[in-house]
C-alpha cells in the first residue's frame, strides 16, 4: 500500500489519537466532540490521499450501516430506531478519519498511541477501585460510564494487555507488572459482570500458555486482588448483601432470552428496527427490572433490530477480522512489535465475541467509538509496509 500523508503534522495527529484514547471513559460528551472533530479534519485532507485510507473494514462499516439504515425506515418504531442510529454514529462517522489518520503514523507512533490505550485503562481501573471504595457505589465505573460499559473496556484493554505487556519500566517491570495486572483484576470483579471475570481467565490462561507473562505474575496479581476486593466489598456492602437475599438480582436475562424465543420468526428478514427492545418485548410483566432497555445478547439484539441481513453483516466483520490476520501473518513482513499487537488486537476481538454473549456493546456510545478505534488501528497493524 502506498504511503498515506496528511495536511497536518504528526506530532498533532498523534496526540489529537490519545486524546481520543483518554476520553473513553471520561467523558461521551468529548468522546463525541474529538470524533466529529475528526471527521472535520478529515474533509479538508486531499481526496486523493482519503482514497488510499479506504479499505475493507471501511467497506463493512458502510455496508453495516446501511443495513441498520435500512431497518430503521421500514421499522414501526422510527423515534426509537433514530435515536439508537445517532448514538451508533461514532462508528459510523469515527471509522473514516480514524482510518485515515491511523495509516499516516510512524510505527513509532503507534506504538506510542497503543501504550496510552493500556495507560488510560490502567488509570481508570484505579479510578474506579477508588470510586467504589469511597461513593459506596453499587458497582464500580468511571466518571461517565456505567459498570457495563466499564467493565466491557477493561476486560477488552486487559485481554489486549495481557496479550502484550506494556514495560512502564523494563528494570523494574517484574514488580510493576503484578500491580498492573491486579489493578486490572480488581476493577472487573468489583463491576460484579461475571462473564468478564470468566474471559479474563480464559485469557490469563492463553497469556501463560504463549509464555506473554509470567505464573509468577499471575499469581502475585490474584493474590493482590483478592486481598483489595475484600476490603473494598468490606467497605461497601451492598451489593453482597443483595446477592444474599436476592440471587436473581445479577440479572434477568434468563426472562429476556425466553421472550427473544417467542417473537424471533416475526420478522426474520430485516428485523423489528434499532431501539425496538421495548417495543416488543412480551413479558414485561415478569422482569424485577424495568428499566432493560436491551436483549442482554449482541447477536440477539442484530437478529431482533435487523434480522438474518443484520446479524450476517455483524458476524462479517469478525469474519473479516480474522481472515485478514491468517493472511498477515502467513504473508506479511513483520517487526516484532506488529507481529506481537496484532495478536494482541486479534485477541482484543475475540474478548468482544464473548462479551456479546451476555451484553450489548453496539448501542454504547463509548463502544461505538471505541470499535471504530479498534477497527482502525487493526487495519493500520495488518498493512504491509512502514511509514516512517
Amino acid at each position: 500500500m502506498e504511503s498515506i500523508k496528511s495536511r497536518y503534522n504528526s506530532k498533532y495527529i498523534v496526540a489529537y489519537l490519545i486524546g481520543i484514547v483518554c476520553s473513553f471513559l471520561a467523558s461521551v460528551f468529548l468522546l463525541e466532540i474529538l470524533i466529529f472533530g475528526s471527521f472535520l479534519f478529515w474533509l479538508f485532507e486531499k481526496n486523493s490521499e482519503k482514497k488510499k485510507s479506504i479499505d475493507i473494514f471501511v467497506i463493512i462499516v458502510v455496508l453495516f450501516y446501511s443495513v441498520r439504515l435500512l431497518s430503521a425506515v421500514i421499522s414501526g418504531f422510527h423515534h426509537e430506531a433514530w435515536v439508537v442510529i445517532y448514538k451508533e454514529s461514532l462508528l459510523y462517522v469515527g471509522i473514516f478519519p480514524l482510518s485515515f489518520y491511523f495509516k499516516t503514523l510512524s510505527l513509532k507512533n503507534k506504538s506510542l498511541v497503543f501504550k496510552y490505550l493500556i495507560y488510560v485503562g490502567l488509570f481508570f481501573a484505579l479510578f474506579g477501585i477508588l470510586k467504589f471504595n469511597l461513593a459506596n457505589l453499587e458497582r464500580a465505573d468511571s466518571l461517565t460510564s456505567g459498570p457495563g460499559t466499564f467493565s466491557n473496556f477493561l476486560t477488552i484493554v486487559l485481554v489486549i494487555f495481557l496479550m502484550y505487556p506494556v514495560e512502564l519500566n523494563k528494570k523494574f517491570n517484574k514488580y510493576f507488572l503484578p500491580i498492573q495486572i491486579s489493578i486490572f483484576f480488581t476493577a472487573i470483579v468489583l463491576s460484579f459482570v461475571r462473564t468478564n471475570l470468566a474471559i479474563i481467565i480464559i485469557f490469563v490462561l492463553l497469556s501463560l500458555v504463549l509464555k506473554r507473562i509470567r505464573f509468577s505474575n499471575v499469581l502475585i496479581a490474584v493474590v493482590l486482588t483478592l486481598i483489595i476486593s475484600y476490603v473494598s466489598i468490606s467497605n461497601n456492602g451492598y451489593y453482597y448483601s443483595k446477592i444474599s437475599t436476592d440471587p436473581y438480582f445479577l440479572s434477568n436475562r434468563d426472562i429476556i432470552w425466553s421472550g427473544a424465543a417467542m417473537i424471533w420468526h416475526q420478522a426474520p428478514i430485516i428485523g423489528h428496527g434499532p431501539g425496538s427492545f421495548q417495543k416488543i418485548f412480551p413479558l414485561w410483566e415478569s422482569l424485577t427490572d424495568k428499566g432493560v432497555s436491551n436483549w442482554h445478547n449482541e447477536y440477539i439484539q442484530m437478529y431482533m433490530e435487523g434480522g438474518i441481513l443484520g446479524l450476517v453483516m455483524f458476524f462479517l466483520f469478525f469474519v473479516i477480522i480474522f481472515v485478514k490476520w491468517k493472511k498477515y501473518w502467513v504473508h506479511a513482513k513483520k517487526t516484532v512489535f506488529e507481529k506481537d499487537i496484532v495478536t494482541a488486537f486479534l485477541c482484543g476481538f475475540i474478548a468482544l465475541l464473548f462479551i456479546g454473549v451476555t451484553s450489548c456493546f453496539i448501542p454504547s456510545v463509548v463502544f461505538t467509538g471505541f470499535f471504530a478505534f479498534m477497527l482502525a488501528f487493526y487495519s493500520i497493524l495488518l498493512i504491509d509496509y512502514q511509514n516512517g
